[in-house]
Order: structure tokens, then sequence, then C-alpha cells
């Protein structure tokens, strides 16, 4: 794939994408995680293989890996299978967009050699180094390890480290980072307003209409041009990356979700959620706390 110049954004909507590593350790690959499909709406992972292989099946087709390769899998839905004696250096990071729309949409997954990008093994390793003591754990109990808030803000520090090289090697490739290019001040404060509309409130039109300074017909054509898809998709799919997050990283009730994201009924709540990913709010739960196990 040719590479391509890096588009740019205003630093007041870069402010607005969501970079952190959830995980990072260095291990044979748990049997639980082993052999699993991936739910939609995850998180990016990036596996180096020390030992073993691997194999991603995903929207952009199948990847293989092998020792002395990076694989960085595809955030969407995706089977993945790892060979019984794999060993990995696993990193499991966030960057999302404030409706869960990932910061690379297409162009993924992608393998290459450690050849061709040895600093981000070395980085990788630093990380760990820099945690050493602190995920001393089996691999699945990662995310219930107790930090302090110095500590958590350290591991974020070395982290984003790891996410610039990581970026740079997949722009080298030629993916492109979505939400960026746009310079309609109209659409871009209307979006700054959907980013922050509360999520239990239905979308008034009106106020949109005020901050992007078009008409709502205008505004929706040139908002989807822009976009991709129209606000009040938007203001969904905000609601659902909620959902998803409140059902991965919190032991929240569904029933308090659904009131957060403005269903007065679970049972609409439940419908409205397997209608996106063809799981319950229970069983995507599950199907993410197994996926943790990488």
């Amino acid at each position: 794939m040719k590479p391509q110049a890096p588009l740019e954004a205003q630093l007041g909507d870069w402010l607005s994408l969501r970079p952190a590593l959830i995980h990072i350790y260095r291990d044979r690959v748990p049997v639980e995680g082993a052999d699993i499909v991936a739910p939609p709406g995850g998180n990016h992972y990036a596996w180096f293989l020390e030992e073993g292989g691997a194999t991603v099946t995903s929207r952009g087709g199948t990847v293989n890996a092998h020792a002395g390769q990076w694989l960085v899998a595809d955030p969407g839905a995706r089977t993945q299978k790892f060979t019984p004696d794999a060993r990995i250096i696993s990193v499991q990071f966030e960057a999302k967009w404030p409706d869960g729309c990932q910061l690379f949409e297409e162009g993924l997954s992608v393998v290459f050699d450690d050849t061709e990008r040895p600093e981000l093994r070395r980085e990788a390793l630093s990380v760990l180094a820099s945690l050493e003591g602190i995920f001393n754990c089996y691999p699945t109990r990662i995310r219930r390890t107790p930090l302090s808030v110095d500590l958590y803000l350290a591991m974020q520090h070395r982290g984003l480290g790891f996410l610039v090289l990581l970026t740079r090697a997949l722009l080298d490739r030629g993916l492109a980072p979505s939400r960026v290019g746009q310079t309609d001040e109209r659409l871009l404060a209307a979006l700054r307003t959907l980013e922050h509309w509360p999520l239990d409130a239905p979308l008034e039109s009106l106020d949109l209409v005020k901050a992007g300074a078009l008409s709502h017909d205008h505004l929706a054509r040139k908002f989807k041009a822009a976009f991709g898809l129209s606000p009040r998709k938007y203001i969904e799919n905000r609601r659902l990356d909620f959902s998803r997050r409140m059902l991965a990283h919190s032991p929240m009730p569904v029933k308090e979700i659904a009131s957060r994201t403005g269903f007065s009924s679970l049972s609409d709540f439940s419908t409205w959620f397997k209608r996106h990913h063809d799981l319950s709010p229970n069983q995507y739960r599950k199907a993410i706390v197994k996926l943790g196990h990488l």
C-alpha cells in the first residue's frame, strides 16, 4: 500500500480523541483466549509474536503472523486463533472518538516484521520494564490490579510513547486516521455540540442547527457527507459506545446503563443493543470478559 501524508485536524478536535493504554504483558497466550470470537466495538490490540503463530479473520480478510512479527488486529468483530506454543507481547489500547469511532477504521488487520520497526518492540519492552512489579499477575487478572493515580498516569505516559511509534508505523503503511481533514467550522461546531450532548436526552434539532449555523436539511446532508453518518446516528453511536464501555469496564447494572442512555425500559434497551451487536447486554459483557484474556 502506498504511504500517504497524514491528514491534520485542529488541536481542539484532537482533544476529543481518547487514547489510553489498557494493558500490556509478556507471556504465553492464556488458554482461555487462544481461540475466540471477538464482538464488535472493542479496542485495538497489537501483538508481537515471540514464539508460535496467530491467525485473525475480520472484515479486511485473513492475516497470519509468525514469530518475529507484529500483528495489529482489526478492533471490530473478528475471530482470532493462536497456536498452543504462542508467546506474545500483548498491548491493548484504546484510541476512539466520542461516538466510539476508532482512530483507524480502515486497513486493519496488518502484519509486519520486527525488522521493519525494531523501535516498536524496544519501546514495548521499555514500557514493560517500567511497570515491573505492578502487573506481576496472570494476564487474566491484569484489569483487577489496584493502582494509585500517580501509577496510572505514569502507565499512560509510558503507554502513549508506544502508541506514537505504532501510529507512525500504521501511517507509513498507508492507513489514514478517521475524522480528520475537516475545515468547515459550521460542521465542526455541530460535531462538538453532539460530543457533549447528554446521552439520556433526545436530540433537539433546533439547538444543533444553531450550533452549525445551517438549515436542518443542509446540516444533515453536509454532516453525513463529511463524517459518513447523520447527527442522529452519531448520538446513537455515542450511546452504543457508552453502553459497551460500561458493560466491559464496570460492574454497573444493565438497568442503570439503560437509564443513562435514555431508555425507560430495560427490555427496549436490550432489544436495541442486540439489534446492533447480535448479543444481549449480558452476553456482550461475558464475551468481553473472555476477550480480556488477551
